[in-house]
């Protein structure tokens, strides 16, 4: 993903996603609630914000029910058929992802030592499986 993020990105994901966000300043926002489920959420993809120490970037912020995640940096976005949009922030040494599901679901992996991903997943610790396997969808961009 690069800064500013194009409108062909938006429409991508609000095709996963399916629902169209609404644009603010320099944000996209999606309301999104699940009628079966009662759950909601709300995303919030900030395209150019300022972390400091010269390092300006992606900002995606999720509001759930049962919390508030961000994922400062963002540097990748993966769509996942059918359902799925995968954010990533990588690094040299770690990935940190945040998966946003259309169905209202929102899981995040962070810091992920890079070198997990390369492990035999039966070396493993099963404690880290799940970040490993999850991580391993995006393997391709992340050499």
């Amino acid at each position: 993903m690069k800064t500013p993020i194009s409108q062909q990105d938006i429409d991508a994901m609000a095709g996963i996603l399916d629902i169209i966000p609404e644009k603010q300043d320099s944000a996209w926002i999606w309301q999104m609630s699940n009628e079966k489920s009662g759950q909601s959420q709300t995303i919030i993809i900030h395209e150019a914000v300022d972390f400091g120490a010269g390092e300006t970037g992606c900002l995606l912020s999720v509001q759930t029910g049962h919390g508030y995640f961000e994922l400062h940096g963002c540097t990748h976005f993966l769509l996942f058929e059918p359902d799925e949009v995968i954010f990533l922030r990588v690094d040299e040494q770690t990935v940190s992802s945040m998966v946003i599901g259309k169905h209202c679901t929102c899981s995040m992996f962070a810091p992920i030592n890079r070198e997990l991903l390369r492990m035999d997943p039966e070396e493993l610790d099963p404690a880290v499986l799940m970040s490993a396997m999850q991580m391993s969808i995006a393997e391709s961009i992340l050499s």
